[in-house]
């Protein structure tokens, strides 16, 4: 399964918090156990945490 910015983050979120939320959840129903993610989807999460380690 392919995953995308928004389940990586939505991921990242619960986790923060100690959630067992919705993408926890899904991801928990996937019996494959294999995830990807394309270089695409690392740049954008990369990057998304580059800029929310930055002060606006």
């Amino acid at each position: 399964m392919i995953l995308d910015t928004n389940i990586l983050i939505r991921l990242e979120r619960e986790q923060r918090k100690r959630l067992n939320g919705p993408a926890s959840q899904f991801m928990a129903k996937q019996e494959s156990g294999r995830f990807c993610i394309t270089p695409t989807i690392m740049g954008e999460f990369g990057s998304g945490q580059s800029m929310a380690e930055r002060s606006v």
